[in-house]
């Protein structure tokens, strides 16, 4: 029967697939996982320059293989003995980087001598029997020091239970704190990750499972970040290469990192129970780069519109108008088919007088004082005398973000059209937020009140409107940007470059003597 002949360059080019670590840290990785799986008491690694190539020995007393196990799983690719919740390993690409893609080696293991170069081996019984395994890798184009390095860089982010020593010096790891800052889920509520959180670094991400380093990456942030899988998930978490995590789950990561960046303090409290009540009806802006700076008030509702969802749109020009209405309703009608309709008051007291624009409430529904406040801060509650000063609060914070949003999509016309409304946070620890309603949409909150409960602007003062566009310009720029990173300083800057302070200021103050 024919087969498929694999030649030694197919595997030194595997080398490229770590090419995002370095594929030295991860041969480094690869060897002490494979230790570290097998459960042995020590772990001993040493290093040697011959005829100007590296060497390196590598040897633990765990369970070793039996000659099964090489033939019908090490030197078979993609296939593994690793399916228990303990072990790391499971991917079957350990064996390329370690032998197949090096010169030569020689692997001892119980009774076992295996020696090879490329997919070419040997296999021969011996008369002398050792514990565990013993990897004699003799490295392509390569000397010692650098690949000793890796090891040592690697083991330092690591916090292992088994004594390892590098040509006869014992490593140490680092420790951790004792409990986890943030535990990730799946959407089942499964936990698939323990984020711990240093104060003391230096804004580093490092991914882990059993204690051992998978890959690291840096973060915006000067905290530490130790990710330590669930064993068991990890490899349905991580990537092949096990230099990223797979879809969702980095998602999810990155938002937990970018909320780091933004408020450490409220990324490590536990999750809030969500608040979101949207109330109004009148829909969404539309505001992309032909629209004028300074904004002009919103087309009338249609109440006819998809489902009689209104929409509030402002645009250059009649054609542009019409395009932004044909897109928000569009997703209008998506959201409407999958059962996300708007949520109103059915009873609206005396004097109440409709906004035109949907107005979102973000805060955590356990937090008693944050379920009173939403339901005074709610327009649907408002009546003439009691809603006066925060209807005028409400409309000047939405002339900020409107000529904020003009000024970026100006300076950025690339991003082409943002959809975006305005609502209230009552979040502690945020002046303002910026979240996501969805594909294509954004929600800008301001937090009206202090920890006290008393209004932190009255849009009649200089000082508070200067305010609220400062925090609207910022907020903004969260459209793009998720942390506070160079791409985030770059694209506030480029925003004040474009707005006018002195229009914004009219506009703002002209906005809230109108509500």
């Amino acid at each position: 029967m024919a087969t498929v002949t694999v030649p030694r360059e197919f595997f030194q080019g595997e080398l490229r697939v770590y090419s995002s670590t370095g594929w030295r840290e991860a041969f480094a990785r690869e060897l002490l996982q494979n230790a570290t799986d097998a459960k042995p008491t020590r772990i001993d690694v040493r290093f040697e320059d011959i005829d100007g190539h590296g060497r390196v020995t590598f040897s633990d007393d765990g369970t070793g293989m039996s000659r099964a196990v090489l033939e019908d799983v090490f030197f078979a690719l993609g296939r593994t003995t690793k399916s228990g919740p303990d072990s790391i390993g499971g991917f079957g690409r350990a064996r390329i980087i370690i032998c197949f893609a090096q010169t030569r080696y020689q692997i001892r293991t119980r009774d076992l001598l295996v020696t090879g170069s490329g997919g070419e081996y040997t296999i021969e019984q011996t008369g002398d029997y050792r514990r565990g395994c013993e990897f004699v890798i003799d490295l392509l184009d390569e000397t010692s020091d650098q690949v000793k390095d890796a090891f040592i860089h690697l083991l330092r982010t690591c916090t292992l239970t088994v004594p390892v020593t590098i040509d006869g010096q014992r490593m140490h790891g680092r420790q951790l704190p004792t409990r986890a800052s943030r535990v990730l889920r799946d959407d089942t509520g499964t936990p698939w990750g323990r984020a711990y959180v240093d104060t003391d670094g230096i804004g580093r991400l490092l991914v882990r499972v059993h204690g051992l380093t998978m890959y690291s990456r840096w973060l915006s942030t000067s905290d530490d970040v130790v990710l330590e899988l669930v064993p068991g998930k990890s490899r349905q978490v991580l990537s092949a290469s096990r230099d990223q995590l797979a879809g969702p789950y980095g998602d999810q990561l990155d938002e937990f990192t970018a909320d780091l960046a933004r408020n450490r303090r409220k990324a490590l409290r536990p999750p809030d129970a969500p608040l979101d009540l949207r109330v109004g009806g009148g829909g969404f802006f539309a505001t992309d780069a032909d629209t004028p700076v300074e904004p002009r008030p919103p087309a009338q509702p249609d109440p006819g519109l998809d489902g009689g969802i209104p929409i509030s749109v402002t645009a250059a020009n009649d054609a542009a108008q019409q395009h932004a209405l044909e897109h928000v309703a569009a997703y209008a009608a998506a959201a409407l088919a999958a059962g996300h309709g708007v949520e109103t008051q059915t009873r609206q007291p005396a004097g109440y007088r409709p906004l035109g624009f949907d107005v979102f409430l973000m805060a955590d529904a356990n937090d008693s004082r944050v379920r009173k406040l939403a339901r005074a801060w709610d327009p649907s509650n408002w009546d003439e005398r009691t809603g006066r000063r925060r209807r005028a609060l409400l409309l000047a914070w939405k002339a900020a973000v409107s000529h904020a949003m003009d000024a970026f999509v100006t300076a950025h016309p690339e991003l082409g059209r943002i959809v975006w409304t305005v609502g209230w946070t009552f979040d502690q620890d945020a002046q303002a937020i910026h979240r996501s309603a969805g594909e294509d949409k954004h929600v800008l909150a301001l937090n009206p009140v202090t920890d006290t409960g008393a209004v932190r602007y009255r849009p009649s003062d200089r000082a508070s409107r200067q305010k609220l566009l400062a925090i609207a310009a910022h907020e903004v720029c969260h459209v793009a940007a998720a942390g506070h990173d160079e791409q985030f300083a770059g694209l506030l800057t480029d925003l004040y470059g474009v707005l006018d302070p002195v229009a914004a200021d009219r506009v703002i103050r002209q906005a809230a003597k109108a509500g």
